[in-house]
């Protein structure tokens, strides 16, 4: 039965193309454990969302991403925008050959390729929570509001900035170190604007270096922008830092680093919230989710309770 086949969907460029120089250790690993398998292959964008409907359509049950946070949060938006089953029905991890594994890293998923399918052999199972955004996107001078699932963290403003520079820009060193350049190369040209912040019923207005939302607390590579996360309480963790001037942002970026953020003062606070919104009063700010820029304000995000049945060690 296709629900006991493992639907494999990889993609061969993440991590500098390791999948593709490693694909026959792999399935040499799978043939050796006698794991059920059928493998995908993403050829372009999109192409990971697409497999995972037609595979849940297929039947398959229980699917693994081999990739990074892209290629992974790819492969949960078919999960969550197929409307075959319920998505409680479907068992998911992903083997993290990126260059960030922020999701990975969150649920200290092995690099190891022989002990990560000997955990996929246990099937030991956690639950966690699930974004869901609906932001807004621009195309030809027209806005027009979409929908986006993320399985770990995201942000608006500052963070976004730097996402956007990341991903419209050659990379010419690893993503980890890419992302550190690029928070000290927006520095030249970022300017805060006014937002609305509205959650749970409370609102604050003011200008914001970066607004971070988050179900675990690592993203960009190792940064611990929400480190207050809890992945199954059925909150967003949030994290607003109010602007700062350039000198501060070099000073407090170790922080963000080492999970200290709410040692900036005064500046940062920390929530945990169910619903958020952000509407911008000047200039749209730009967002983005799992290390993938989306769009901009104005934007809101709401969390889905345990709705991700995860393989975990």
């Amino acid at each position: 039965m296709l629900r006991e086949t493992w639907l494999l969907i990889a993609n061969p460029t993440s991590g500098g193309g390791k999948f593709r120089q490693n694909r026959a250790k792999i399935e040499q690993i799978l043939q050796e454990l006698n794991l059920s398998y059928v493998l995908r292959v993403t050829e372009k964008g999109g192409d990971a969302t697409r497999f995972a409907i037609e595979g849940i359509g297929a039947g398959h049950r229980k699917i693994i991403a081999i990739g990074g946070d892209g290629t992974g949060n790819e492969v949960i938006n078919g999960i969550f925008k197929q409307k075959i089953v319920p998505t409680t029905e479907i068992m998911y991890t992903l083997l993290p050959v990126g260059t960030g594994n922020d999701w990975a890293r969150n649920w200290k998923l092995p690099k190891n390729r022989i002990l990560f399918f000997q955990m996929i052999q246990r099937e030991k199972v956690g639950w966690q929570d699930i974004g869901i955004i609906r932001y807004t996107k621009q195309h030809d001078n027209q806005n027009t509001i979409s929908e986006h699932f993320f399985a770990n963290a995201g942000g608006a403003g500052y963070d976004a900035e730097v996402v956007h520079s990341v991903e419209f820009s050659k990379r010419l060193i690893s993503k980890k170190f890419s992302y550190f350049w690029h928070i000290l190369k927006c520095l030249n040209h970022y300017k805060a604007s006014k937002v609305r912040v509205t959650f749970d019923g409370e609102t604050v207005i003011d200008k914001f270096y970066t607004i971070n939302f988050g179900i675990h607390r690592c993203s960009g590579a190792g940064m611990q922008l929400t480190p207050h996360a809890i992945a199954d309480d059925g909150l967003l963790a949030l994290t607003l830092i109010r602007d700062l001037s350039r000198l501060s942002v070099l000073l407090h970026t170790p922080k963000l680093y080492l999970g200290t953020v709410a040692k900036i003062k005064p500046y940062t606070t920390l929530h945990q919230v169910k619903n958020i919104q952000i509407e911008s009063l000047e200039t749209p700010i730009r967002v983005e989710t799992d290390g993938e820029f989306l769009g901009q304000t104005p934007l809101e995000i709401a969390i889905l309770h345990k709705a991700l049945k995860v393989i975990i060690p």
